[in-house]
Order: C-alpha cells, then sequence, then structure tokens
C-alpha cells in the first residue's frame, strides 16, 4: 500500500528537519527517471543514479543484460558512462560479499 510513497515521505521528513531544499528535493524525486535538472548535476542526479545502481546491484542478472541508462539523463549529467557504472557495481559486490564473509553471513 505505501509502495512509492517513501520518496514523498523521506522528503516530509528532511523538510521538517530544516534540510537543505535541494537535499528533500532530490529524495523526493529519486524515482524521476526524466528529470531534467540544470546544466550541472545536482543532489537530485546523485540520488536518481544511487538509486538505480543500487536497483541495478539487488537485481545483478538483469543489469548485466544491459539496463539502459543512456535514457537517464543524470547520468550524463554526472558523466557516467555504462561501462564506468558495471566497474562501480562489480567492485560494490566484491566489497558486499567481502563484508558479509567477514561477519560470518
Amino acid at each position: 500500500m505505501i509502495d512509492g510513497w517513501h520518496p514523498a515521505i523521506g522528503k516530509a521528513i528532511l523538510e521538517n528537519w530544516s534540510f537543505s531544499p535541494e537535499m528533500a528535493q532530490g529524495v523526493g524525486n529519486q524515482h524521476d527517471h526524466d528529470y531534467s535538472g540544470g546544466k550541472n548535476p545536482d543532489h537530485t542526479d546523485v540520488i536518481v543514479v544511487g538509486v538505480v545502481l543500487a536497483a541495478a546491484l539487488r537485481h545483478r542478472a538483469n543489469a548485466d543484460e544491459g539496463n539502459d541508462i543512456s535514457k537517464i539523463k543524470s547520468f550524463d549529467r554526472l558523466s557516467l558512462t555504462p561501462k564506468e557504472c558495471q566497474a562501480v557495481l562489480k567492485h560494490t559486490q566484491l566489497q558486499i560479499g567481502a563484508l558479509r564473509a567477514a561477519l560470518g553471513c
């Protein structure tokens, strides 16, 4: 029932706690793959990319099949190529594996 509400709830909490309007806006727009933003990257771009990469990491098999990030403008504004994103995902997966091994998970 609350699926999809968490960005709006997160934005409201950040506004209530007096976080910057840019940070609150970024959290509120985290699923906006069509976010046009300005010429330079901003908080929303970083959060959109983070959410997309986190989802790709959770669904690693699908990510390798070619998650088309070329349609998400935030990747362009951050100058991230698909090859660089795959490298980030691979490195992150290795780090998570090492952490799990260290914790015995």
